[in-house]
């Protein structure tokens, strides 16, 4: 043992001098000279391969997590093992400890596997990274089969446990797109609880496992992976527990799409794009969920283009070219009435499998019974399988009296109660419907009488199937429920049969349809005018549109919904015009009252004058007087030292002075009678008291005049003194020059970066999108992207034209003061020339470059994109009131910009804002609306606001008094909302007008009509209410904040609003000083104006980096920014040659982006400060180009305090 030790030792000894002393470069050679010897081979895969992640990396980690668990005992295995599991998989997951090995043997060949890990440490000892990869050792005669057999088994079975691990989701659309937030799916059904016959079952996973395993087969005939099932059957026979059974059988995810929600065919095949390889997409109830337009038959809104899925589109979305895009999907349609549905849908290749899924048989119930019961046998089963064999019962009916209770007897019992009863009614009354109540379907499927409703159909968008009531009644061949009875048949007996031209043929469909118009005429007729809320009214407008693109006959029933809002919208407005009435009356009596106390502090001001007047007065009779007492009492000390005993001699005749008398001069005197009577009475009267006194005792007249002397030079020096220190108050007031904020200066640079393009100092961008326009023969390659992809919206980017233009004209000296004015000026002209050159005509303008459906596909570079951007346009048959108003207020501001240095241009630009405006005034509609594909992207939540605030940028550009009236008339009663606050951004103009209308009482309201100039208070009001929720310790100061202090608003794009709030105070507290109103009045409490450009200071600072994040949300600007940016041309490099799909590796890299969005401003943190600095965090990490334009405004208020100019023109 002693000398086993012993050589140990010497053993460690020597390794220990040879790693010492001889160099790492010589060892290596030496190792990799004895590895010459060797017959071992060593592959290594590392985690990233050529910049993005090692596929077989991965496939190895997967493959031997399922090996080294069973592998564990065995010897030479590994004792150190990690386990974890995500949210993303069912089981455990095991895995190799660092620097641990295991052998695996394949076809009889052992293989050695070894993990290993490293962290890297930078220089700085600040940043670390972990290296990992795995070392592959086996003989080298088995290299070939190694590469061909053994690495394609890892990958292969590798994907298999990833598949079977998986947990599976269920995805339901949202807004036209598939749902962000999909759930897990937990259903508990399988084949072995799903009651079915058992012949059937077994078919049915036999066709599954066939199409599972059959990649090879579909490849070799030339067929997409796909299958398509029909699932057809009463209510209530088990459509959506098979669907779920399927699901887990296959660990396939679930999604569920409801043809209502989706508006056109391109939607369709956006939606049929992003779903998953190894899932089910489920139509459910395809026989009445939409209305799927006939491909031969004419249409009468083909003028309205994509308003909703047609058949054609159907079809070329699940078995067209579209169909390609993706493998192992399993399409499903159910329906209750097969024999409704459009016989191209039933066709093989798109419906593979017809499954009639029946009533309950003797086979289902005793699968039920075992579920639910946990019995096999009873001594009730042949009563209920004799009785269950004749009449229709579904088998949710069976399941709902089987869970009443745990007693098999007492459920049992039950459930032959049902039974009968539904016999003894089939006997009684046989039910309407083809074949009759107990005949046999094709395929051992029963009829269609059952009038139970499925409880597995989704609640649809258009039309919500109302289920019939416990006691339903029966209006010709119509069931609706007794309460609607009356007044369906009132309905028919008027208007005939509404729903004859139906596009839906099933009975019971058209019943639910008449439900729910005699639903809308019930609360019509049981409800007051004035309890009728607009939103209601609006709610059963819509429900009445559905109708009518169903082919109902309702024109009547929308008229009258058109009649009662319109009557209540008059009886609001008279109510408001009352209101507003009683509060003008309230303003004059104030007003009255405030001219009257004005008058009393006139007379008042006219007293204090004249007073002052005679005070000047005084003075200079006092001065007078003090001359010549001063003359006097010098005579008198001159007798005094010559004689001082002879002064006081009264009788003494020789010695009366000589001196002058101490009386004014007679021409003051004269003066001062003339000028103030009473005073120079008083005054004569005082001197004759004086020469009295004098006469009676010349001491204490002497020590008078001493009193009186000292006292007036005192006041005399006093009032010098103050003089002085305001004239020298004054002096610096408007003399000292104002510094230069050098931070806001710095990031003021950086922002105007994102907009360069003229002359572009951001090195990685250059020209793209250079024959966008030219299909319609337009110049639209100028513009800019709305954020991080590559489309040009109209909406926002004239909104960013607008701010930009504010900007420059209130802040423009400012930013010439830093050296920026001239890369302002080149942004806006870059926006405003695609503008004029988007409105080629009065009433036509293209608001968008780009498909956002197609574009959202793609992740590249802009420079390199090659796709087909088509252009789309408002015009008088699609009209989009707000887009043409928002390009009109830009292009009317921007006018001003140019006016002095490009009068020409300016004219332009007002000729065509003056044009859109009349434009999207006359032709008043939402462009959400006429074109709802903007919905998913830029949605209009109305166009009012747009109409004021375009209105008011051409007043300020026209002084055309006709745009005034506009906003300050029956349009500012209807829109402006007044003393209401809202937000100010892209889609809501209300606060920046009301601040901007603002300016014309702060700085020129003096020669307005009264009208108008009253209406504009109410605007100013409403803008001070809107300051008054900004201040964070006023009364009426908004919650909606976060606890570092910022906005906030929406978790969508968070700094929007944050950052517009505080632009428009900084402009708010700059009108205040310039025009010196000194007070904010909020509830009683009052602000300055430095208490407004605080707030502002602090929403600046924040986004600048004093956060809880400690970061800058200005990418670019300080030490610490996010990385990560949602931006394609600053993820992707300079070199790469990518096209649409190509990108998306730079997309999913874990790198930061190779270029620096310079001066972007990202979304922003969440409510509680936090930011996930993450590509694919959409709503926080990507920039946008309006959010941009309004922090130049905010930075370029605050680069100093200088005012702002009272006049645009």
């Amino acid at each position: 043992m002693a000398s086993t030790l012993s050589i140990l030792a010497t053993f460690t000894i020597i390794r220990s001098t040879f790693n010492d002393f001889i160099p790492k470069e010589i060892r290596d050679y030496l190792w990799s000279f004895i590895r010459r010897f060797s017959s071992e081979f060593t592959l290594v895969i590392e985690e990233s391969h050529d910049g993005s992640s090692n596929h077989i990396f991965q496939a190895t980690m997967e493959y031997l997590g399922s090996h080294v668990l069973s592998a564990s005992a065995a010897e030479g295995s590994p004792k150190r093992l990690t386990v974890g599991k995500s949210e993303k998989v069912r089981k455990f997951t095991f895995g190799l400890d660092r620097h641990s090995e295991i052998v695996d043997i394949f076809h009889g060949v052992p293989l050695k596997w070894k993990y290993n890990a490293d962290v890297n440490t930078n220089t700085n000892n600040q940043h670390t990274s972990e290296s990992r990869w795995y070392e592959l050792s086996f003989q080298k005669n088995h290299v070939e089969m190694v590469k061909s057999k053994y690495i394609p088994h890892i990958i292969n079975t590798a994907k298999k446990l990833k598949d079977r691990n998986r947990t599976v989701k269920f995805h339901t659309v949202r807004r036209e797109r598939w749902s962000s937030s999909a759930v897990n799916l937990d259903h508990p059904m399988t084949f072995d609880t799903l009651a079915l016959d058992g012949d059937l079952k077994k078919t049915i996973m036999e066709d599954l496992d066939s199409f599972i395993n059959g990649k090879e087969y579909y490849k070799k005939i030339g067929k997409v992976w796909k299958r398509g099932y029909l699932l057809y059957g009463p209510p209530g026979t088990g459509k959506s527990s098979l669907i779920a059974a399927m699901a887990n059988h296959l660990n396939f995810d679930i999604y569920n799409l409801n043809l209502s929600a989706v508006n056109s065919d391109s939607s369709l095949e956006y939606l049929l794009l992003h779903v998953s390889n190894r899932s089910i997409l489920v139509i459910e109830d395809i026989d009445c969920t939409v209305k799927l337009q006939n491909r031969d038959a004419g249409d009468p809104t083909a003028s309205y283009p994509h308003v909703q899925v047609t058949l054609s589109g159907l079809l070329n979305a699940i078995d067209g070219l579209l169909s390609c895009c993706g493998d192992e999907r399993i399409i499903v349609f159910t329906t209750n009435y097969k024999d409704k549905i459009d016989p191209a849908l039933l066709r093989a290749g798109r419906m593979d499998k017809h499954i009639c899924l029946s009533y309950s048989t003797a086979s289902t119930f005793k699968q039920l019974a075992a579920n639910y019961l946990g019995v096999s046998n009873h001594n009730l089963f042949s009563r209920i399988e004799k009785i269950i064999e004749e009449i229709n019962v579904s088998p949710a009916e069976v399941a709902g009296e089987l869970m009443k209770s745990k007693d098999p007897k007492t459920c049992l019992e039950g459930l032959i109660e049902l039974l009968e009863s539904k016999a003894s009614e089939a006997t009684s009354k046989p039910e309407e419907g083809e074949g009759g109540n107990n005949t046999k379907q094709e395929k051992g499927c029963k009829s269609k009488g059952s009038k139970t409703t499925n409880s597995d159909s989704p609640n649809h968008k258009a039309i919500s199937f109302l289920t019939v009531g416990p006691d339903p009644m029966t209006v010709r061949e119509y069931t609706v429920k007794p309460e609607l009875a009356p007044i369906l048949k009132a309905v028919l007996l008027k208007h005939g049969d509404i729903v004859t031209d139906c596009s839906l043929n099933s009975t019971q469909c058209r019943s639910s349809l008449l439900e729910i118009a005699c639903g809308i005429i019930q609360k019509l007729q049981a409800a007051k005018l004035e309890d009728l809320t607009e939103p209601e009214l609006r709610s059963m407008l819509a429900s009445v549109s559905d109708l009518e693109s169903l082919k109902l006959r309702v024109s009547w029933l929308r008229k009258r919904l058109d009649q009662i809002i319109e009557a209540l919208q008059l009886v609001k407005q008279c109510s408001a015009l009352e209101e507003d009435r009683r509060k003008i009356v309230q303003e004059i009596e104030e007003m009255q009252k405030e001219i009257g106390r004005c008058h009393m502090e006139t007379l008042e001001k006219e007293k204090k004058t004249l007073r002052i007047q005679e005070m000047e007065a005084v003075i200079g009779t006092i001065s007078e007087s003090i001359s010549s007492n001063e003359a006097r009492l010098s005579c008198f000390y001159e007798r005094r030292s010559s004689s001082p005993l002879s002064s006081f001699e009264a009788n003494d005749k020789s010695t009366v002075c000589p001196c002058p008398p101490a009386s004014p001069p007679a021409t003051l005197s004269v003066s001062l009678k003339r000028a103030l009577p009473k005073q120079m009475k008083r005054i004569s009267e005082a001197e004759m008291g004086g020469k009295q006194a004098e006469a009676s005792n010349p001491r204490d007249r002497g020590s008078s005049i001493w009193c009186l002397l000292v006292l007036v030079i005192g006041a005399l020096v006093v009032t010098a003194a103050a003089l002085t220190i305001l004239k020298y108050l004054h002096f610096s007031e408007n003399n000292e020059a104002h510094p230069i904020n050098k931070k806001y200066a710095d990031a003021l640079e950086l922002a105007l970066q994102f907009f360069d393009l003229v002359d572009n100092r951001i090195p990685w961008r250059g020209d793209s999108g250079l024959q966008d326009g030219s299909e319609e023969n337009l110049d639209l390659s100028k513009g800019m992207y709305d954020a991080g992809d590559a489309m040009k919206f109209g909406f926002p980017m004239a909104f960013t034209a607008t701010v930009l233009s504010w900007s420059i004209l209130e802040y423009g000296d400012q930013m010439n003061a830093v050296k920026q004015l001239g890369y302002a000026y080149n942004s806006l002209r870059w926006i405003t020339d695609y503008l004029i050159n988007s409105h080629p005509s009065e009433n036509v303008l293209y608001f968008q470059v780009g498909d956002p459906g197609l574009d959202h596909k793609c992740w590249e570079r802009p420079e390199t994109m090659t796709e087909r951007r088509p252009v789309t346009q408002v015009n008088t048959s699609f009209p989009g009131t707000e887009v043409a108003a928002e390009t009109a207020a830009a292009l009317a501001s921007a006018s001003l910009v140019f006016k002095e240095n490009d009068p020409d241009y300016s004219s332009s630009l007002l000729t065509h804002a003056r044009q859109l405006f009349t434009f999207a005034d006359t032709y008043r509609a939402s462009y959400s609306i006429s074109i709802p594909q903007v919905q998913g992207f830029y949605n209009s939540t109305g166009y009012g606001d747009e109409l004021l605030w375009a209105a008011s940028w051409l007043y300020h550009a026209t002084r055309d008094d006709s745009y005034l009236r506009y906003v300050t008339e029956l349009n500012g009663q209807r829109f402006a909302n007044m003393e209401i606050t809202t937000w100010f951004s892209w889609d809501d103009k209300l606060a920046g007008t009301q601040v901007l209308l603002s300016r014309i009482i702060f700085f020129g309201a003096k020669d307005m009509p009264p009208v108008d100039n009253l209406d504009l208070q109410m605007y100013r009001k409403t803008a001070e209410l809107v300051m008054c929720g900004l201040l964070p310790d006023s009364p009426t100061a908004t919650s909606r904040r976060t606890d570092g202090g910022l906005i906030w608003i929406t978790e969508w794009n968070p700094l929007q609003h944050a950052v517009a709030s505080a632009f428009l105070a900084v402009l708010y507290s700059d009108y205040m000083l310039t025009s010196q109103t000194e007070t904010l009045y909020c509830s009683g409490n009052s602000y300055k104006p430095d208490d407004l450009r605080n707030f502002a200071i602090s929403q600046a600072d924040y986004v600048l980096g004093e956060n809880p994040m400690k970061m800058s949300y200005l990418v670019g600007y300080g030490s610490r920014y996010p990385l990560y940016v949602h931006h394609r041309g600053s993820s992707i490099p300079v070199n790469a040659d990518t096209s649409c799909q190509d990108g998306f590796k730079w997309f999913h890299s874990d790198d930061p982006n190779p270029n620096i969005a310079v001066g972007a401003l990202v979304g922003g943190p969440s409510l509680n400060d936090s930011y996930s600095d993450t590509r694919d965090n959409v709503k926080q990490s990507e920039p946008s180009t309006y959010n941009s334009a309004l922090l130049v405004g905010l930075l370029s208020g605050l680069i100093s305090t200088s005012s702002v100019v009272k006049s645009y023109t």
